[in-house]
């Protein structure tokens, strides 16, 4: 069993959707998808700020964008970074709130968002990507709401701080860097994996 937590808007985990999905379907291995609500900010613009520290974090935030950016170019994925942050805390509580598999509705909220620069704390928007998605009308508000603050504490108690994270036989791994690793020890943690019970 392999547990992930996402967050729509982290570039990370957009990027992270389709290799994670890849190396589960090649061994057969179930995914829990969990919601995680990250601390993404807007990238500061670099030279303008005549504090030290807050020049050094706009390179470095620059920095990021830029790797992100070129590694979707590299494997044709189209993202389009939004002007400014967008909230994304109902769609996040969908998940878990679905009765099926949940990857067409988290498909076309990363769409929604990297591509359409569109918000995922709109009731219509995530009731319409439920329906088109799903075949499902969304809970109320309020209860999409309280789901997400339930997952983020759950969450928070095992130790995640950042999406995307990999939960698999009791330990975390944050970022999609280690995708690569977890599949070259396939014959050890990752054998482990597939055959726990979900």
């Amino acid at each position: 069993m392999l547990t992930v937590f996402i967050d729509f808007k982290s570039p990370a985990s957009y990027l992270a959707l389709e290799p994670t999905i890849q190396l589960a379907d090649k061994y057969a291995c179930p995914i829990t998808w969990l919601p995680f609500s990250t601390a993404e900010r807007d990238i500061p613009s670099e030279g303008t700020n005549p504090d030290l520290a807050a020049s050094h974090a706009a390179v470095r935030a620059n920095s990021i964008k830029r790797i992100h950016q070129r590694y979707a170019e590299l494997r044709g994925i189209e993202m389009i970074y939004p002007a400014e942050q967008l909230p994304t805390d109902l769609a996040l509580g969908t998940l878990g709130a679905t009765k099926g598999n949940p990857i067409d509705f988290i498909r076309g909220a990363f769409k929604h968002y990297w591509v359409e620069s569109g918000s995922l704390d709109d009731f219509e928007t995530v009731r319409t990507l439920m329906e088109k998605c799903l075949a499902e009308s969304p809970p109320l508000e309020k209860q999409l709401r309280k789901n997400l603050r339930e997952q983020q504490e759950k969450a928070e108690a095992l130790g995640v701080v950042d999406a995307p994270t990999y939960l698999i036989d009791g330990q975390l791994f944050l970022g999609r860097e280690h995708l690569p690793w977890v599949e070259s020890i396939r014959n050890g943690l990752i054998t482990v994996i597939c055959r726990l019970k979900p």
